[in-house]
């Protein structure tokens, strides 16, 4: 692969990931440690 590919993987992957914790953010509106928190108190 070349490095261009894999710079562009990277940068949809880091999108993605933001978009994911943007979303659960607002939903929930907790800090991200506490989101993992209650998930360890659910299960």
């Amino acid at each position: 692969m070349s490095f261009l590919s894999v710079l562009s993987i990277a940068i949809i992957l880091l999108l993605v990931l933001f978009t994911l914790y943007y979303y659960i953010a607002s939903k929930k509106e907790v800090p991200h440690h506490q989101l993992l928190e209650e998930c360890d108190h659910e299960e």
